[in-house]
């Protein structure tokens, strides 16, 4: 099993935190392309929800819209955790 990163593949389209395999990446990847064909937005959104956002994009979400926009999305920030630690949320 091929565990991604953020770094292999850039923004949110790493796995580690569920330990997605590159086949599960790509399924999910190909899966919101054609959501987006298609102009399904909700499915787009559920789907990328799926995987753990970048660190870097959530912490400039958080930087330009405020925390409680980055946490109403519904992402998972696990990655962000982990790079910045687990109060960053919380810091200025």
């Amino acid at each position: 099993m091929t565990t991604l990163t953020a770094s292999d593949h850039g923004v949110f389209l790493h796995g580690a935190a569920r330990n997605f395999t590159r086949e599960d990446v790509l399924k999910i990847t190909w899966d919101m392309v054609a959501a987006h064909d298609r102009g399904d937005w909700d499915e787009l959104a559920r789907l990328g929800r799926l995987l753990p956002m970048d660190p870097d994009l959530a912490i400039s979400i958080k930087k330009v819209y405020g925390k409680d926009n980055l946490l109403a999305r519904g992402h998972d920030l696990t990655e962000a955790d982990l790079k910045f630690g687990k109060g960053w949320l919380d810091e200025p």
